[in-house]
């Protein structure tokens, strides 16, 4: 039998303690123990750092303990390893929001939709961010493009509902309202929901008849 290396023995000692951190890591995520989840994550990018998955666990924690300067160092770990994958370009853009720096975000957002459009809270962020920065029409846009499958996902017109309400599209928020109505009438809130956007708009008749739709339901 040969003799193993001494460059072969650190080599599978360092794996056994980055397998052993990682495991810390995900036992203390599971336990809410974010502090010593975060320790072992660097532990274990300390010494693979080329595993994007544990540079983009890493932002995701952190990102849920409001640390955003430090989300976006280890999502930008995790980007230069994959650039395209689309959570990578997401937790970046999650990142820069938190750091307030909105135009900075979109083309992450953007470029992480793109590769997984079915991320309908991802799309949700990018229009409303557009709207905040100014283009309301592009957040449109953004809700658009899935407006034919959105006729059946009850979660997504409500998203699109918000969207277009904040951003004073009238007609097209009734439109996402009333079909959310079709599609669950015995969901009290889409009732108040569709009576404020009446009420907004100085159609008072309707709001209050909608408005004794939803007491009905929910006195």
């Amino acid at each position: 039998m040969t003799a193993e290396s001494p460059e072969q023995a650190n080599r599978d000692a360092a794996a056994e303690e980055a397998n052993l951190a990682l495991k810390d890591a995900e036992w203390a995520e599971r336990t809410g123990l974010p502090e010593r989840a975060v320790a072992a994550y660097r532990k274990v990018v300390a010494i693979f750092p080329a595993v994007w998955e544990v540079h983009n666990n890493l932002a995701n924690l952190l990102l849920d303990l409001g640390r955003p300067a430090e989300a976006q160092q280890a999502a930008q770990s995790a980007l230069a390893v994959r650039p395209d994958e689309p959570l990578v370009n997401a937790n970046v853009g999650r990142a820069l929001l938190g750091l307030n720096r909105p135009e900075e975000a979109v083309p992450y957002l953007r470029s992480a939709l793109q590769r997984q459009p079915g991320m309908h809270p991802l799309r949700d962020m990018l229009a409303r961010t557009l709207l905040e920065t100014g283009r309301p029409d592009d957040g449109a846009a953004v809700f658009r493009e899935v407006e034919e499958q959105a006729t059946g996902d009850f979660q997504l017109l409500a998203m699109m509902a918000r969207f277009y309400h904040r951003a004073k599209r009238g007609g097209d928020a009734e439109r996402c309202l009333l079909r959310m109505r079709q599609l669950d009438p015995s969901h009290a809130p889409t009732y108040s929901e569709l009576a404020q956007l009446y009420i907004d708009y100085a159609q008072y008749s309707k709001a209050s008849e909608v408005s004794r739709d939803g007491l009905r339901l929910d006195p």
